[in-house]
């Protein structure tokens, strides 16, 4: 998996060294904020990661990270 993960540029997501974008930025010109993009585009990713290992993992360990909310805690 992690080869896998390596050529498709993905495996700083697995390794934390891809952190997850604020999800809303703030704009200094009127005192309210927007959605981020990056962030989007960030959680997308990570969810088609964690598919991807999900579905790796054998039904006696499944359990263990069914609490996982991004790719780096699995």
């Amino acid at each position: 998996m992690k080869s896998f993960l390596l050529g498709q540029g993905v495996y700083s997501f697995v390794d934390g060294t891809s952190t997850c974008p604020p999800s809303h930025l703030e704009s200094a010109v009127v005192s309210s904020s927007s959605v981020n993009s990056a962030y989007l585009t960030w959680k997308q990713q990570d969810h088609l990661i964690m598919s991807a290992l999900l579905s790796s993992l054998s039904v006696e360990v499944l359990h263990l990270v069914m609490d996982c909310n991004t790719s780096h805690n699995i």
